[in-house]
């Protein structure tokens, strides 16, 4: 009797032990979760946040009142996510924890550096209180450099600069974020540095929209959108019409006992082609095109992509370098119900509600060390974008130089530049 009741309270003990033992197991991986710029966003800019996790199979929902909600398959390791902010938030929502958003003053200036010193640029930002954020030597920009593009500037020496690849560099100048360099010679002869002071300085100010979610006049050239299908569905249609009158005329001409049961089959086969043929249709109608903006030694382009649907749906957008979503009002923000998503290869997508009849725009920017041959321009510019580069991007010294080709289902290519010696 004894030795069975120990028996069973030996059964019992190592059930409990397993059970810990499970519990501690299966217990989820909370990720470790950072705001690398201590919490400092801007409206129409995108924010990093840094995340930390050991568990491959954690996805999480970063959510804010004033930001783009954002989908982040984890993965396991570091990584840093952007988030676009739409409004003025005040904290953010990641996995059941809150973190304290905060806009910078307008005398305050972000300084991405590799040491709490970024005194050497004090002579650049006059009457401004600098901010140093904390930059890691080995990969100063990780992640998506646009989702750095709160900062002012990166202050780098030219070890940490040369990690920084011409591509990154693109994506941070199309943000205007500007990049200074400690280093005693020239960085490098590709791109226009000019030297200011103790430091090497790479700046560029954007034309068109710059720290921007809302911008209704950017829609000005989806008025030469068609509103039907496009012609290509056009011609197939009249295509496959004319086939079936051909084919019906020919069964008339030769009637036969036969001839009600090929009508028959016609009619079904033709009816399930259309049904599939309809379903391989997209319900989204894209247009856009290019504005081209030369100065200071650099070329902006901005692709502009505007989707306007035939039906609601949901509607997916890939991401790469540096883009945004540009609402014509702030009601179009909530009603796309748009969401950033981050896949584990660290792919990103947007994914929106495309309401049938109303049209979304996107726009990426990349800027490139060059000029515009000015040559082969066309005028005068009959471009839909031209709209655009009127309304948004001409400034003060700029003018539309002409258009040039924008290449397969693009329309006509804008250029803004400063204009020649001699011209006006």
């Amino acid at each position: 009797m004894l030795r069975a009741l120990l028996s069973l309270e030996l059964k019992n003990i190592i059930a409990a032990l397993w059970c810990i033992a499970l519990g501690l197991c299966c217990e989820p991986t909370k990720a470790s979760i950072t705001l690398p710029l201590q919490g400092y966003c801007r409206p129409g800019r995108y924010f990093p946040v840094l995340i930390d996790s050991s568990d491959a199979g954690k996805s999480l929902t970063i959510t804010s009142e004033g930001c783009l909600p954002t989908w982040v398959n984890v993965g396991s390791g570091r990584r840093v996510v952007p988030v676009l902010v739409t409004g003025f938030p005040t904290s953010l929502s990641i996995d059941g924890a809150s973190f304290p958003l905060h806009v910078p003053g307008e005398k305050e200036c972000l300084i991405g550096a590799l040491t709490a010193d970024v005194s050497p640029a004090a002579g650049l930002f006059p009457n401004r209180r600098m901010v140093p954020i904390a930059l890691d030597a080995v990969e100063p920009i990780p992640g998506p450099p646009a989702a750095w593009e709160t900062l002012d500037a990166i202050l780098l020496d030219p070890v940490a600069l040369s990690r920084i690849s011409d591509s990154r560099r693109s994506a941070l100048l199309s943000a205007g974020v500007m990049l200074f360099s400690n280093s005693n010679a020239k960085p490098d002869n590709r791109w226009p540095w000019q030297q200011r002071g103790s430091l090497w300085v790479l700046s560029y100010a954007p034309a068109g929209p710059v720290g921007e979610v809302i911008d209704e006049d950017v829609y000005g050239p989806t008025y030469a959108m068609t509103t039907g299908w496009p012609r290509a569905v056009r011609q197939q249609v009249m295509g496959i019409a004319i086939l079936l009158v051909l084919i019906t005329l020919s069964l008339l001409l030769r009637p036969s006992r036969g001839t009600f049961a090929a009508s028959v089959l016609i009619i079904l086969f033709t009816t399930f082609g259309i049904i599939l043929w309809r379903r391989s249709l997209s319900t989204m109608t894209s247009a856009g095109g290019d504005i081209l903006v030369a100065k200071a030694g650099l070329v902006q382009r901005d692709a502009w992509v505007y989707q306007r649907a035939r039906e609601t749906a949901r509607h997916t957008v890939p991401w790469s370098g540096w883009m945004h979503p540009i609402f014509g009002s702030r009601a179009g923000i909530a009603g796309s119900e748009m969401t950033l998503a981050v896949a584990r290869d660290d792919s990103l997508q947007f994914n929106y509600t495309a309401t049938g009849g109303h049209t979304m725009a996107f726009v990426r920017r990349e800027v490139t060390a060059g000029e515009i041959s000015m040559a082969h321009l066309v005028t005068p510019v009959g471009s839909p974008m031209s709209d655009a580069a009127r309304s948004v991007y001409l400034t003060t010294g700029t003018r539309i130089a002409g258009e040039t080709d924008g290449g397969p289902a693009r329309w006509p290519s804008v250029v803004v530049s400063e204009p020649l010696p001699g011209q006006k």
